[in-house]
């Protein structure tokens, strides 16, 4: 008895050792500070991934001291690397001027790099940014205009991106068949992304007909060199997506996964793991960061699933008052209030399904402006031919001049928002000869000069089309948009002085923001004199054209601006 009771006492011991050792063993892993070390010493040795993560720590203040400025410069060393996630959260770091100073033109930089690498939110959040600040259209324009020359002369890499272009509506209206047929033209080149660029579109059935055969097809051609599409692969072999259950196809992607991970990939999906337990509450947005790469690089358990899910959740319910009041802005084409609550929403962990809506909604509604301004300038147009046909008059002049303003105002923000549009280049060049002709019926006879001379001049050669304050024009321009406001003065100055230079009126129109821009509310007499500035420029700017109007992106400065109107009133 006495023995049977000792062994009932250690069967008990080695049961709750046994209980224990599971409990410990299947217990989540979570991020130590032994971790942080090592993740540290590796991104000192220059892993990328490691120097993403770093930054990622000083930026939420996990387990060490939150710093921005130490984490924009951990993000800026694996960008500067081409990771293309470090070059996203740079890229928000200087538009919101997060730990460094706000400069759009850095993060233009950094967000287009990343964008080309294929990184999904860094083409969303362009998208945005293009419809928050109509200032950068020109810049996006040409960005836009190089990718199609070089798509165009055939390069897979130039047609995946204008995929996205189209797609996501970067610079440009969203045009869904645009979108495919440049994926479709890189994708039967080879081009790996663009191939799951179309298995996704092909699954989820919105830029085209859904298609599963297709979407299966493309992702089996992506999975080849890319890891993502055959963590998708695995997924939909086992019943995701709508897709029939294969157990023999799930096997085969599940061991390419396998041999494709190696020491380094599997302690940095476990240290993903590791954050996303440890994050979960107390780090939300951080842990679904982890979310997202473990989405890329295993496929998703049950557990880690509904994880994600419940993060994903509380993201769309902290964003759900900034995204209503957005939608509701833009259905009263509110566009100031629409432009400051999208630029709320463009935080690093935004919500990328609700914000590509909003850019779709947005991108809309200015297709329908544009197209209402351009019947506008077709109709104007066709009154100013009619006048030019007709015998001239002195009386006329008036009513031609104010032809010639309105055409202005309604082509103007048109080709502003769409400086790519072939019909709106088409019209504007159209009109120009027109009102060249009226203009010259209008100019009135020089003194001395004989009938031979005026017919000598006008057989001579067209003067050159090149704008004499183009130039300065665009340099000022370009540190305008950096941000670089004391130097852009100086070349905007340069330009209003040029003679003949169709610039004047506006480049007037930016200096007198250069100045306002540079108010500081501490430093009241300098803010009296900067906003003294402002007013006279604007003055100016409507002296030489009394049609201008502000740029889109500046309406804060639309009461300087309407002061400056009553005051030459």
């Amino acid at each position: 008895m006495h023995s049977k009771g000792r062994i009932k006492i250690l069967l008990l011991i080695i049961s709750i050792w046994a209980a224990a050792s599971c409990l410990i063993s299947c217990a989540p892993a979570r991020l130590t500070r032994a971790d942080i070390d090592h993740l540290r010493i590796s991104a000192q040795k220059g892993d990328a991934r490691s120097r993403v993560l770093i930054g990622e720590a000083y930026e939420f203040g996990a387990d060490v001291p939150r710093d921005q400025k130490i984490a924009a410069g951990w993000y800026q060393q694996a960008a500067d690397q081409d990771d293309p996630e470090a070059q996203f959260y740079l890229g928000v770091m200087y538009e919101r001027g997060a730990g460094i100073n706000q400069n759009t033109a850095e993060s233009l930089k950094w967000l287009f790099r990343s964008a080309e690498s294929g990184y999904e939110k860094s083409q969303i959040m362009l998208a945005s940014l293009y419809l928050k600040d109509r200032g950068l259209a020109q810049e996006f324009s040409k960005k836009i205009k190089k990718y199609r020359q070089s798509a165009q002369k055939g390069n897979p890499i130039a047609q995946y991106i204008l995929g996205w272009v189209y797609r996501e509506g970067v610079g440009t209206p969203v045009n869904p068949r645009e979108a495919l047929a440049w994926y479709q033209k890189a994708a039967h080149q080879g081009n790996a992304k663009a191939q799951a660029a179309l298995g996704n579109i092909y699954l989820e059935g919105k830029l085209a007909p859904a298609s599963p055969g297709d979407a299966l097809l493309w992702y089996q051609k992506s999975a080849e060199t890319e890891m993502p599409s055959q963590v998708k692969l695995c997924e939909l072999y086992k019943g995701a997506g709508g897709i029939k259950e294969n157990e023999e196809e799930a096997k085969k992607w599940s061991k390419r996964l396998a041999e494709n991970t190696d020491a380094s990939l599997r302690s940095y999906i476990d240290t993903q793991h590791a954050i996303l337990n440890t994050e979960k509450d107390r780090n939300p947005a951080r842990a679904l960061r982890a979310c997202n790469r473990l989405h890329n690089a295993e496929p998703a358990g049950k557990e880690t699933s509904d994880i994600c899910q419940s993060l994903q959740k509380q993201t769309g319910d902290k964003t759900e008052t900034r995204f209503g009041q957005a939608k509701s802005a833009l259905e009263k084409k509110d566009w100031e209030k629409f432009r400051d609550h999208l630029s709320g929403m463009l935080i690093a962990d935004f919500d990328p399904s609700r914000v590509r809506r909003l850019n779709a909604a947005a991108g809309r509604l200015i297709e329908e402006e544009t197209r209402a301004r351009e019947k506008t300038a077709r109709e104007i147009l066709r009154q100013m031919e009619a006048a030019d046909r007709a015998s001239y008059r002195k009386k006329n002049a008036p009513q031609i001049i104010k032809m010639i303003n309105a055409f202005k105002v309604a082509v103007n923000p048109a080709l502003r928002d769409n400086p790519e549009d072939e019909d709106l280049l088409a019209l504007v060049r159209k009109a120009g000869k027109v009102i060249a002709s009226l203009q010259e019926k209008m100019r009135p006879p020089q003194k001395g000069k004989t009938e031979d001379k005026a017919a000598s001049d006008q057989q001579e050669e067209p003067p050159d089309e090149h704008d004499p304050g183009e130039d300065d024009y665009r340099k000022a321009q370009t540190l305008f948009q950096g941000g670089r406001y004391d130097e852009a003065a100086r070349y905007f100055e340069k330009a209003t002085k040029i003679r003949g230079s169709g610039h004047i009126a506006s480049a007037y129109i930016y200096l007198g923001i250069s100045n306002l821009a540079r108010i500081n509310p501490a430093n009241i007499n300098e803010a009296r004199k900067l906003h003294l500035k402002g007013l006279v420029y604007f003055q100016n700017a409507l002296r030489f054209d009394d049609a201008i109007a502000l740029p889109a992106g500046f309406d804060k400065y639309q009461s300087v601006f309407e002061e400056a109107k009553r005051r030459l009133k």
